[in-house]
Order: structure tokens, then C-alpha cells, then sequence
């Protein structure tokens, strides 16, 4: 789904920047009118010199010529620098629309555009749309003033010669406007082709342990070498249209300026041009030069902004599946009562043979404070249900309450800082263990973020880091193991102080000891803040007001942990496997202790 209205035009996007534009507009005009008076004054110059002027009545003349010349190249920096700049501020604040355009979609819509893929849009396309409102424009605005102000001069000058030279240009304009169409398409193919390769090295460097655990390199090599393959073949192609369409301006440009050396000639002899007349004809013509010769890279580079808006356009219309309602309602914080109201979950459109509800008829009522517990068999909606607090997914039916009111009728930012969420799957920042902690609330103290390494058992871990708490952690917290970083996530979420505490398997890579003292932690935050947890492990929720044993995306069983093991059901089942492989966990330990 795309909104128009978010959709970026040539004309809207270099709006809000007319009037810096008309200013270096303003600059170019005053460089072409240099640029035109020079030729006159080498004219009148010749002449001199033919008339036989002595040298102190023709200096003057040539220091005007200078002065001219010098004002001429003034004049030029300053129109590059007023239209270049507002280039380069076009691409500035559409890299801002793109990034908050990016942070306001929902997960699933994702899955339709590869991080490569993205990373070209932000990075190669935003690169080609600055030079299309940059260099581009200077440059076609420059050749529109250059043949509107010689055409008149050089017809001015010798209408039959001015007709000779120009019998090329029609030529010219025409394969130019064939050749854009074929640019235009080329572009677009050749940056997509680009965004396949870059997605292949996200890939595999994300997945490089992987790769080199099953011995992949030889595959991945494969797989990477066909998409530069592709690429590049696009790239030759691209590059030959643009390249041959440049050698043909330059031939038409030369041919112009051959007719008007020889036939100029020719006119002087007949005495319909003096020679003054010619030497400024041949000046005039050589000023058409490099517009006709730029003309065809211009139309490229043209083509590639345009082909690249919109590729940009695709992230900027694209209308976020979860977003602020039309008329938000103000809710005072009351301490976090959660409620469920026949919650239902559905992947895929209604009208999708391969949809599925991974969630549905989900109910659920929880006092503020309380401790809620969900376990269940992988796949079977506790992540999907976690999430929908947040409002990191949405319901698809059913509705969520936060203090009785729709989160869905909330603003995002208002429900986001209620909730805090630690995810099984923690990510973490290319930055220090106390930055990655206090990533929610910046102006936290670090002795207040030294509080908290006890309550997510880290402390003895961080004493461990070379740099301590200002240990840099590297990309995604490469360098710490798995539960380290499920228990700075866990941190991070608990110095945000939320009403509604979010965990979703949040002890899943910890030893059983670790986890042991963070259960502690969890059990003093139960009575401080609304829990909601998730959990393979039961021994996380046994304490908990109420647990929801989940299958197939429902709701199978209810209830206290005694009163769920009294029924012998589904819990009692997943409870006595845990204690087994607890059981089995510990004589391995006491086996190996004992070697």
C-alpha cells in the first residue's frame, strides 16, 4: 500500500529551495552574459589590430576583455557553489525522510526489500538524485541560456552561415531523447542489480561463522560471483549507451565547427562577413561545444536521478502497517493493566490461500503490577502475543488494553515508553556496554546503570571486560556470548523504568545459576511494573499470577503453576521434561566434576 502524498516529485523536492536556486540562477545569468560579450570584444579587437590602431588605443579594450573574463569565472564559482550546496541539501533531507520513513514500518515489511537492497537506495541512489539537482541542473539550465543567447548572436552575425552550422542539431536532439528513454530503464535495472550484490555481502558476513561451520565458502563464492556477474553486464550496457551517445555529441559539435571555419571562410571571401565577423562566429560556435558534447551525459545523469527518485519513492510512499491513529487519546499513566479481548493474529491477506492465524482467540486479564506467564512449544504465538503489547506487531483481530484503553488508539511514542521489551534476540549497538544499557534513556548516571548489573547477574561479567562497563562491544555485541547480551537487553529495558515489562525469553542462553539470580531480579520487579513473559524454561513464570500454555496459536490451559500441574495437562507435561533434563544436566556436571 503507497500513499501518493508521501511520494517525492522533481518539482516538490526542490521547492522548498527556489529562491537559493533563482539566486545561483541569478549567478549563471550574469557568467553567460561574460561569456557572450567576450566574443563581441574580440570582434571589435580584430578590427582594431586590421584598422592599424596603435597599441594605447587598443590596450583599453584589452584590459576590458580581461575584466570581463575575470567576472566571468567570479560569477561561475558563485553559481556552483549556490546550486551545488542545494544539491547536496536535497540529498541531506531526503536521507532524513529515508531513515524516518524506514523506522516507522513494521517488521513484515521487511521482508520485501533486503537490507542491501536498502542500503543502495540510502546510499548510490541518494548520490545520483544529489547530482540531478546539483550538477545537473546547473548544467542544463547553463546550455539553455548558452544556445538561447548564441542562436540570435550567430544569425545576427551571417543568417546563411548560422543556418549551415546548425543543420546537425536536430540530429543531436532527437537521438538524445531516444537514448534518455534507454538510460532511464538501464539505470533502474543496473541499481537493482547493485542491490542484489550488496544484499549477498550483508549476508554472508552476517552469516560467516555459518558459512564457515558447513564449509560453504566455495557456494557462497559462487552465489556472490553470479550476482557481480549480473551487475557488472548491466553495468557494460548502461555504460556503452551512455559512452556512444557522448563520441556522437563531440562529431556533431565538430562537425558545426568545421562548416564554420570553411564555409565562414568562404563568406569572408565574398566579402558577406568581415574577418572580425568570423573570428567572433568561431568563437560563438565553439561556446555551443560543450553543451552539445555535455548534452548526452546530462540526459545519463538525468535519467539516473530520476530512475533513483524513484527507487526512493518505493521507502517514501510506502504507508507504515502500524502507525499513530487519526485521533490519538490521552492516557495518564495507571499503573499497566493489561487486557486481551479475543486477540487474533493473521499472516498473510485475507484473500491469501497461504494465510494463517498464528494467534487467535486470545483473552487475557491482568490487574496493573501483576505477573503474567506464557510458555508454549516453539511456533506456537508466544513471541507474536509479547509483541503485540508494544505494539511491535498489531492485532488482526480482537483488541489490546493498556488501563482500558486501545493501544491502537494511543499514540506509538506514548505505548513505547510505557512498554519496555528485551527480546530473546538481543541486539545490541557497535558501542560500550553503558551506552548500549542506557540506549532508552541517554541522561541516565552510570552509577545508576551500576545498579542494575546486579539485578541482571552481570556484574562479575563486566569486571571480566577489558575496558569494564566502556568496553566497546563491536557489531551487534559480537563480542559478548549470548547471555551476556540477553542480560544487557534486560538491563537496558529496566532502566527505562516501564509500567508494562516485557520479556520474551530473556533467560533462554544463560546457565541455569544465571538464570537463578536474574528470576530472583524478576520476582522483586513483580509488584513494581505489569510482567509479561515469555519463556521456554518454566521455572521463569512458575511464580506468576497466571500462565498461558499455548498451541497452535490458542490458549490450552490457564492457570497457577500448582493448579496447572494438578491437572496433569500440557504444562505438567513440559514441567516434568524440564525437570528431567535439569536432572540429566546435573549428573553430566557431577560425571565430568568427578573425571
Amino acid at each position: 500500500m503507497a500513499s501518493a502524498n508521501n511520494r517525492r516529485t522533481l518539482r516538490g523536492v526542490l521547492y522548498p529551495y527556489r529562491w537559493r536556486m533563482l539566486v545561483g540562477f541569478a549567478w549563471l545569468m550574469a557568467t553567460n552574459a561574460a561569456a557572450l560579450w567576450a566574443p563581441r570584444l574580440l570582434n571589435e579587437g580584430v578590427e582594431m589590430l586590421r584598422a592599424g590602431r596603435p597599441w594605447r588605443a587598443v590596450w583599453p579594450h584589452a584590459v576590458l576583455m580581461a575584466a570581463v573574463a575575470v567576472a566571468g569565472a567570479i560569477t561561475r564559482v558563485a553559481s556552483r557553489i549556490s546550486v551545488f550546496n542545494v544539491g547536496r541539501d536535497v540529498e541531506y533531507t531526503l536521507r532524513s525522510d529515508v531513515y524516518r520513513a524506514l523506522s516507522r514500518q513494521a517488521p513484515d515489511w521487511f521482508a520485501s526489500f533486503p537490507s542491501g537492497d536498502l542500503m543502495t537506495r540510502a546510499t548510490s541512489d541518494l548520490s545520483n538524485v544529489r547530482l540531478l539537482f546539483g550538477f545537473t541542473l546547473l548544467n542544463a539550465v547553463n546550455t539553455l541560456v548558452v544556445f538561447a543567447g548564441t542562436l540570435p548572436l550567430l544569425w545576427g552575425l551571417d543568417p546563411v552561415l548560422a543556418v549551415a552550422c546548425l543543420v546537425p542539431y536536430p540530429v543531436v536532439f532527437l537521438a538524445a531523447r531516444g537514448v534518455s528513454r534507454r538510460v532511464f530503464a538501464q539505470t533502474r535495472e543496473n541499481q537493482a542489480d547493485l542491490s542484489e550484490v550488496g544484499a549477498r555481502v550483508q549476508e554472508f558476513l552476517g552469516g560467516l561463522p555459518v558459512v564457515r561451520a558447513f564449509a560453504a565458502e566455495d557456494h557462497e563464492h559462487a552465489r556472490f560471483t553470479a550476482a557481480t556477474q549480473k551487475y557488472y553486464a548491466s553495468g557494460v550496457r548502461l555504460a556503452v549507451t551512455r559512452n556512444l551517445f557522448g563520441p556522437v555529441m563531440g562529431v556533431l559539435g565538430a562537425a558545426s565547427a568545421l562548416v564554420a571555419l570553411w564555409y565562414g571562410a568562404l563568406r569572408v571571401l565574398d566579402g558577406h562577413l568581415t574577418v572580425g565577423g568570423l573570428v567572433e562566429f568561431n568563437t560563438r560556435v565553439a561556446l555551443l561545444a560543450w553543451p552539445t558534447l555535455a548534452l548526452g551525459w546530462l540526459l545519463a545523469v538525468y535519467q539516473r536521478g530520476r530512475a533513483s527518485l524513484e527507487r526512493l519513492n518505493d521507502v517514501l510512499s510506502a504507508v507504515p502497517a502500524i502507525r499513530d491513529p487519526e485521533h490519538p487519546v490521552d492516557v495518564a499513566p495507571a499503573g499497566g493493566a493489561l487486557r486481551l479481548e479475543g486477540v487474533g493474529v493473521r499472516r498473510g491477506a485475507a484473500d491469501d490461500a497461504g494465510a494463517r492465524w498464528t494467534l487467535h482467540g486470545v483473552d487475557l486479564d491482568l490487574p496493573a503490577r501483576g505477573f503474567v506467564g506464557i510458555v508454549g512449544a516453539t511456533g506456537s504465538g508466544k513471541s507474536t502475543l509479547a509483541m503485540l503489547v508494544p505494539r511491535l506487531v498489531d492485532v488482526t483481530a480482537g483488541r489490546v488494553l493498556v488501563d482500558g484503553v486501545d493501544v491502537r488508539e494511543q499514540p506509538l511514542m506514548v505505548v513505547r515508553r510505557r512498554v519496555a521489551v528485551a527480546s530473546q534476540e538481543a541486539f545490541l549497538f557497535s558501542a560500550t556496554v553503558l551506552d548500549n544499557i542506557r540506549f532508552g534513556r541517554p541522561d541516565a548516571g552510570e552509577a545508576e546503570v551500576e545498579t542494575l548489573l546486579d539485578a541482571v547477574a552481570m556484574r562479575q561479567d563486566i569486571t571480566a571486560l577489558p575496558q569494564g562497563i566502556h568496553t566497546v562491544v563491536g557489531e551487534k555485541g559480537i563480542t559478548l556470548s549470548g547471555g551476556q547480551r540477553q542480560r544487557v537487553a534486560l538491563a537496558r529495558a529496566l532502566l527505562c523504568a516501564p509500567e508494562i515489562l516485557v520479556l520474551d525469553d530473556t533467560v533462554s542462553a544463560v546457565d541455569s545459576e544465571t538464570e537463578q539470580r536474574m528470576l530472583a531480579a524478576l520476582r522483586s520487579e513483580a509488584g513494581r511494573r505489569t510482567l509479561v513473559v515469555t519463556s521456554h524454561r518454566l521455572s521463569a513464570v512458575k511464580d506468576a499470577d497466571e500462565i498461558l500454555v499455548l498451541d497452535g496459536g490458542a490458549v490450552v490451559e490457564r492457570g497457577k503453576h500448582d493448579a496447572l500441574l494438578a491437572r496433569n495437562g500440557r504444562y505438567a507435561a513440559l514441567w516434568g521434561r524440564e525437570r528431567v533434563l535439569e536432572e540429566l544436566t546435573r549428573m553430566e556436571r557431577d560425571l565430568g566434576g568427578a573425571a
